[in-house]
């Protein structure tokens, strides 16, 4: 009986393991930054050695490691309105996913739903950049188009002017009521150790 008892404590475990990682939303592997450096490769995989524990307090952080020719500059944030054990896991699987993904590339990134992962040789560290990113749209037909784009422009605007507000980190969320299924999420990525945003 004790035997079936821990048998089903097993299963129930790896369930709940299993469906806590998901798909990545997208990620960027620049081919034009391709790279058989085994210097430049292990300091990428140092970057997210360091990266991937500090996710486990803080929601956002930078760092960089190695000499000048061979540097690699890192950054994960996550959604402010999860937990930081989701932040973990969410940096955790980004991490070793995007090694998968862009295993020669020198300038990657990766996208899931609740936190972000870049690294690249150059410095970007406080800089603007708005590209690469990601976009999804729904293809269903719109009975008013001129309705629902005057809707989705006001949710635009709901969701950035809440994500711009210091207090809330980045993130901005919302959905409109005259329109059934129309939510999004605005998450800023800061690039900077200050907690300024655009």
């Amino acid at each position: 009986m004790a035997f079936l008892r821990h048998s089903f404590l097993l299963i129930l475990v790896l369930c709940i393991c299993t469906s806590v990682s998901v798909d990545p939303l997208g990620n960027y592997c620049d081919d034009a930054t391709k790279s058989n450096s085994t210097e430049t490769s292990a300091n990428i995989g140092k970057v997210l050695a360091e990266l991937v524990p500090v996710s486990a307090k803080d929601s956002f952080s930078t760092t960089s490691y190695g000499d000048v020719k061979n540097q690699v500059y890192g950054l994960y944030q996550c959604r402010e309105d999860i937990s930081s054990s989701d932040c973990l896991s969410c940096i955790r699987d980004a991490a070793n996913e995007i090694r998968k993904r862009c295993p020669d590339q020198t300038d990657a990134r990766i996208w899931y739903d609740f936190c972000f992962l870049r690294y690249q040789t150059k410095n970007f560290l406080g800089q603007v950049e708005t590209i690469p990113g990601i976009f999804y749209w729904n293809v269903d037909f719109v009975s008013d188009p001129d309705f629902f784009n005057k809707e989705l422009a006001q949710l635009k605007n709901q969701i950035i002017a809440e994500a711009i507000v210091p207090k809330n980190r980045g993130l901005g969320k919302g959905k409109r009521k005259d329109v059934e299924s129309c939510i999004a999420v605005a998450m800023f990525v800061m690039n900077s150790t200050h907690s300024s945003f655009p």
